[in-house]
């Protein structure tokens, strides 16, 4: 059975990749934290004679640290995150990959429903912006993969920003399933130049699963994407986004922390962001 979570809980991403679990699991338990989203699920989770082993062994591991998991991550190889070949790499929407990336989705949900998680997630790609063939494809597509999950008991949320608003609104009404909903990213937002993520949070915040702490900034360029930053110290007004979402639209999803530098000062500046967090919490009158 997965470790209960409670209201606003804090957490932080767990990179999975190829190492054994103890090693990044640690992070987490370095952090004072007992919740991670996992991210970049390897491949000896999924397939291969050992799969069973190492299913267990993090198990194991997440049970003996008391370690809850909000959602698993679903990483796609070959993925680049720029707007010129974005398009044609990213996430579910490239036609030339996705049946192979729709396999490792099965996979994951099967490998999520052994950990007893019930949310998927992903970086579904450019969503095109025309209602043409190439998008009602897609939908199609997408529809089948969340009667999967729908089946197993699960939602799959994906992550914000490489779409505006109004086309992520379009999309999800279009879809037109109950197990759909959003990992927010309000950094991406604006790391992507397109809406203000105080714009999501009024239209769309009904379909926040999971919350990405991230903060960061517009590019200064065009067609080039932006900047990173510390909580707090960027333009995406996290705090005052997560008082929207716990006022106007009853979220008590989980908090996910985000920081994607360098480790060291990445432990550094995750361990403040825990510190900052509660504090937000304790002002929303939300019991640790």
């Amino acid at each position: 059975m997965s470790q209960p979570i409670p209201p606003l809980a804090i957490g932080a991403i767990a990179k999975v990749y190829d190492r054994p679990p103890e090693v990044y699991l640690q992070r987490i338990t370095d952090y004072g934290l007992n919740l991670c989203q996992l991210g970049g699920v390897a491949d000896n989770l999924l397939f291969g004679p050992d799969r069973a082993g190492c299913v267990r062994a993090l198990k194991r591991e997440l049970q003996a640290r008391g370690i809850a998991v909000s959602a698993v991550w679903i990483p796609y190889r070959g993925q680049k995150w720029g707007f010129y070949d974005g398009p044609a790499t990213l996430g579910l929407v490239p036609e030339a990959t996705r049946a192979e990336r729709m396999i490792r989705n099965c996979m994951t949900a099967q490998l999520a429903a052994e950990l007893d998680v019930k949310v998927l997630a992903a970086h579904v790609g450019f969503i095109p912006q025309e209602d043409g063939d190439c998008y009602r494809r897609f939908r199609d597509d997408m529809r089948r993969f969340l009667e999967f999950c729908q089946n197993q008991g699960q939602t799959f949320i994906f992550e914000t920003g490489q779409e505006s608003v109004a086309v992520l609104e379009k999309f999800l009404r279009d879809l037109d399933m109950p197990n759909i909903g959003l990992n927010f990213d309000p950094a991406n937002l604006l790391i992507y130049n397109f809406d203000d993520p105080a714009e999501l949070v009024e239209k769309l915040g009904q379909y926040v699963v999971n919350m990405h702490i991230k903060d960061g900034r517009r590019p200064t360029r065009p067609a080039t994407l932006g900047s990173e930053s510390f909580y707090g110290e960027g333009d995406a007004g996290v705090a005052a986004l997560i008082g929207r979402l716990y006022r106007e639209h009853g979220y008590t999803g989980p908090l996910v922390i985000e920081r994607e530098i360098e480790e060291n000062q990445q432990m550094i500046d995750i361990v403040k962001t825990v510190k900052l967090l509660e504090n937000v919490r304790r002002e929303l009158g939300v019991e640790a």
